[in-house]
């Protein structure tokens, strides 16, 4: 990323159980049905969530970048705080 250009992978997110998800590994079914993650291929995702109707520029850098990703909208059942990636940090205005 020299110069400050950033790569960038949009993605669309579904509204689930009170978390945004959104896929992290492409899929290449076309190309033997495998799917390959980003790592060390982009620095962001760009998530739309029609039913939050807001977007989303999440870093890559800490994200586990085998299968899915999700962003809180509303606390967990559970009441779990930490560790918790809420959708609210990474909004776009």
């Amino acid at each position: 990323t020299a110069n400050g250009f950033k790569r960038i992978q949009c993605k669309t997110g579904r509204l689930s159980k009170g978390a945004i998800e959104f896929p992290v590994a492409s899929s290449a079914y076309h190309r033997g049905g495998k799917r390959r993650g980003y790592l060390g291929e982009i620095d962001f995702f760009a998530v739309h969530c029609l039913e939050t109707g807001k977007s989303y520029l999440v870093p890559c850098a800490g994200l586990t970048l085998n299968n899915q990703c999700s962003l809180r909208v509303d606390p967990p059942a559970n009441r779990q705080k930490l560790g918790v990636r809420w959708a609210s940090d990474f909004e776009l205005v």
